[in-house]
């Protein structure tokens, strides 16, 4: 278990060696738990938080830990996103697999009109 949690920050750490979000393109940042997934659409270079979402937002329904959860949450922060002048991003994963959950949050934000 520990080492699964100690590659995974390893991957992490690595990838966010070459991703970075400018103000013309902004990263958007996935973290997920065993219940919850969480977006964030951040500037690196002033460090502020352009749009966010998440499962655990009150206005979200329905099961928090499936893909469709993702997918939901992705088009959410997509939308925010545009709202907030963002048409493209650059997709940081966590350090996770671009699979299910994660890959669902990408899928949603396509949705949504984001260019990735």
């Amino acid at each position: 278990m520990q080492n699964r949690q100690v590659a995974r920050d390893r991957r992490h750490r690595r990838v966010r060696k070459k991703v970075r979000g400018t103000a013309a393109r902004p990263r958007l940042a996935v973290f997920r738990s065993n219940k919850h997934i969480y977006a964030q659409v951040i500037e690196d270079v002033s460090g502020t938080t352009l749009a966010s979402a998440s499962t655990v937002e009150k206005s979200f329904d329905g099961a928090s830990g499936t893909v469709a959860a993702a997918k939901q949450v992705g088009k959410l922060v997509g939308e925010r996103a545009k709202s907030a002048g963002v048409a493209t991003v650059v997709f940081d994963r966590g350090g996770n697999r671009y699979h299910g959950r994660v890959a669902g949050i990408a899928d949603g934000a396509r949705e949504a009109g984001l260019t990735l």
